[in-house]
């Protein structure tokens, strides 16, 4: 659908009325990452192509995951490379599954340590 991206990362989410949506997306060459959302029909597999948006919040890669708590949506996300120091773990805030999104006050919440011994979450594995 979009070459210029890859698509990866797929993450669904169950909303509170029950509406289903699928987050995806990542950038090529380890820049520009987009973050795509598209509701899900009912059987949680297809959906309608022309409803596919770009809800990319700031500093995003790749991997999105939805959370929601007392009526506020946070998507959390990576930026940065997983194989070295730039990589880290972000979050937004918006008010709905789409945002409009506004970077966390703590954001990032997971980044390379001051003495760089954890880098990312692909060096974790090795250590």
């Amino acid at each position: 659908m979009f070459p210029e991206y890859h698509m990866i990362d797929a993450e669904a989410f169950i909303d509170d009325d029950g509406q289903a949506y699928l987050y995806w997306g990542s950038g090529l060459n380890w820049v520009n990452g987009h973050c795509f959302i598209v509701k899900l029909n009912s059987d949680m597999v297809s959906f309608n192509e022309e409803d596919i948006k770009d809800i990319t919040p700031p500093h995003y890669f790749e991997a999105p995951f939805m959370l929601k708590r007392s009526n506020k949506y946070y998507l959390m996300y990576s930026d940065g490379k997983c194989t070295n120091s730039t990589y880290k773990v972000r979050y937004s805030v918006g008010e709905a599954p789409f945002g409009p999104w506004t970077e966390g006050k703590n954001s990032p919440i997971l980044s390379t340590s001051k003495d760089s011994t954890t880098l990312g979450t692909w060096t974790s594995c090795y250590v």
